[in-house]
């Protein structure tokens, strides 16, 4: 009888103390959240401008230089990483030391993806950077179109009204925010690890 109303009494506390770290790692997810954000003003302070959601080597389709989460390592208290990393290469001739270099603001607790993870579609290619990255749970928003669709000339696709905060070059200011940043979306969680290729040519 005793050991029955252990098991009663486990059987009900698990969910609570389950419940109670849930509630932990979302207080952590959502200052991580601020902190990007408070970032973010920090940037437009000293550029006037956010950070592009992405860059690329001009006329390059491929060639990618970093994401805002590059451009906003020096406002997370990261700079000595950001000194490691040259803006003029592309990602994929970064060093695996950098790819899998894991910031602790980038991850919520909630993310259950390994983090380096590795990319099997990745390390096909052969790639210096290797094929283990360290994961974001955060993603910005890009608007309306978010594929990486290229327009003619293999740019990025040009930046227009229907573009979000953070578009491929994007340079916006507060002042185009017109809706007024409290009340516009820019970052949110996005979950992290999964596969990045499925069809003709993936085998996992």
């Amino acid at each position: 009888v005793v050991i029955a109303i252990i098991a009663i009494l486990i059987g009900l506390l698990l969910p609570a103390v389950q419940q109670a770290r849930e509630a932990a790692r979302r207080i952590q997810c959502k200052n991580n959240l601020k902190q990007m954000g408070l970032a973010l003003h920090n940037y437009h302070d000293v550029y006037n401008t956010f950070p592009p959601g992405y860059r690329f080597k001009p006329n390059s389709p491929t060639d990618g230089l970093g994401t805002a989460n590059v451009s906003l390592l020096p406002y997370l208290e990261q700079a000595n990483l950001q000194n490691l990393i040259d803006p003029n290469i592309p990602w994929y001739l970064l060093p695996p030391k950098i790819a899998r270099q894991q910031i602790p603001v980038f991850v919520c607790p909630s993310d259950v993806a390994a983090s380096p993870t590795t990319y099997p579609f990745i390390a096909s290619l052969g790639l210096p950077a290797g094929a283990e990255f360290a994961n974001s749970s955060y993603a910005y928003s890009m608007g309306w179109q978010d594929a990486l669709c290229f327009s003619p000339g293999f740019g990025a696709p040009p930046v227009t009204s229907k573009s979000g905060t953070f578009a491929f070059h994007s340079k916006t200011k507060f002042r185009d925010v017109t809706d007024g940043t409290s009340n516009t979306f820019a970052i949110g969680e996005a979950a992290s690890g999964f596969p990045m290729c499925s069809g003709i040519g993936c085998t996992t």
